[in-house]
């Protein structure tokens, strides 16, 4: 019992990767610089690109969420309409987190 329960707080503990980076997207704002925003947007979309099932963390990927970054999302394409690396990052984590309905 003692390693089920050890085991299960370590999983609380420590949060999955797919979480933190998805977590760095929402923390993104119209003051973050395009060259982080870059990275942090090719890390995720390099990481998930082949992810489809949100399942396991739909306590997270929530409508609200997705909406908050999307929106995030619109202000940046505005804001960086010349940066085409960065705009084509950003539609690669849309199509991404467009499967998680």
């Amino acid at each position: 019992q003692s390693q089920s329960s050890s085991s299960s707080s370590s999983s609380n503990d420590v949060m999955p990767a797919f979480l933190q980076s998805y977590e760095g997207l929402l923390k993104l704002t119209d003051q973050t610089p395009a060259s982080k925003q870059q990275e942090v947007l090719n890390a995720f979309t390099n990481t998930y690109t082949n992810l489809f099932s949100f399942k396991e963390y739909e306590q997270m990927v929530t409508k609200d969420n997705n909406e908050k970054l999307f929106h995030q999302f619109t202000k940046t394409l505005a804001k960086y309409s010349q940066n085409y690396d960065l705009q084509t990052s950003i539609f690669q984590s849309i199509r991404i987190l467009s499967r998680s309905k």
